[in-house]
């Protein structure tokens, strides 16, 4: 698959024609790839859910949220923050008509770190909150921890430090749990960040050398 030049036609035709559970579990696959794939644009992924929709079926709709968040991740990545809005909503809405709270959850937790990223901090706090919610109410671990992550960031965004700390070591704690080092070292580095802030060289210096 790395080796796949043109790979919207195939994400498209698959979604045509493929078992509609396939085409879900392949999602989650051609996602990462593509975030490591600049050749690979954002937009592959919305045709896709325009062709699932079609299908209409609940299991369909599923997918189509799934492609959508997708899309709107990648479409973050490469700095197109409307294009990334428009599709993590409709994400979240598809999500929340279906009763598929993991989708809904995972579009959340992006449309907070997309309100981050525009300096949005209630936005993001509201979005980010919800994320965290779902997420612990079905038992989505890496959801719960990527919305405390956020949280923890935003908190800093704040001046609240003791809220940060709180949120980033849940995060940390969680990540180290279910086996996740990229997330346990990213709450490492804003645990770092926080020490600094506190002017705990000791601390910082800890925390950034994990």
């Amino acid at each position: 698959m790395p080796h796949i030049g043109n790979f919207a036609p195939i994400l498209v035709e698959a979604g045509r024609t493929q078992p509609v559970a396939k085409v879900l579990q392949a999602i989650e696959p051609a996602r990462r790839l593509s975030l490591e794939e600049s050749r690979f644009e954002w937009t592959a992924f919305l045709e896709l859910a325009k062709v699932l929709r079609t299908r209409a079926t609940d299991t369909s709709k599923k997918a189509a949220a799934a492609a959508l968040n997708a899309a709107g991740d990648l479409a973050s990545q490469r700095d197109d923050l409307d294009g990334a809005k428009t599709c993590l909503e409709a994400a979240r809405d598809i999500s929340v008509q279906i009763g598929y709270e993991l989708g809904e959850a995972q579009a959340l937790k992006s449309l907070g770190n997309l309100a981050l990223r525009r300096d949005d901090l209630d936005g993001a706090k509201t979005h980010l909150e919800a994320a965290r919610d779902i997420s612990v109410r079905i038992g989505y671990e890496l959801g719960e921890a990527n919305a405390l992550l956020f949280l923890g960031n935003l908190a800093l965004r704040r001046d609240d430090l003791d809220g940060a700390k709180t949120c980033l070591e849940a995060a940390r704690a969680i990540y180290v749990r279910i086996g996740d080092s990229l997330g346990e070292a990213n709450a490492l580095r804003s645990l770092g960040d926080l020490a600094l802030r506190r002017d705990d060289l000791d601390g910082a210096k800890t925390h950034l050398e994990a």
